[in-house]
């Protein structure tokens, strides 16, 4: 990734943070956020906590996130039986 080397980031994290936000894309849209794993661009305080491993989504994403893989598996198993 020329990008990662340009910016001297870990091309395998790198690889692995835009796989978390893609992901997040399918699970809570379309938007971006000002900050974070849901930025539309990572500037150089992401790629430093990138590095640092502390580069996140927020809490309510998280718990949307949760959420919506909940209904999805529930979708998934169909309807059970009490």
């Amino acid at each position: 990734m020329r990008w990662a080397a340009r910016h001297d980031a870990d091309a395998d994290a790198l690889l692995g943070l835009v796989i978390a936000h893609e992901l997040g894309h399918l699970l809570l849209g379309p938007a971006h956020v000002d900050d974070g794993v849901m930025r539309a661009a990572w500037k150089k305080d992401e790629l430093e906590a990138l590095r640092q491993r502390r580069l996140r989504f927020t809490k309510s994403q998280r718990e949307r996130i949760q959420q919506e893989l909940r209904a999805r598996a529930e979708l998934v198993a169909g309807p059970t039986s009490k």
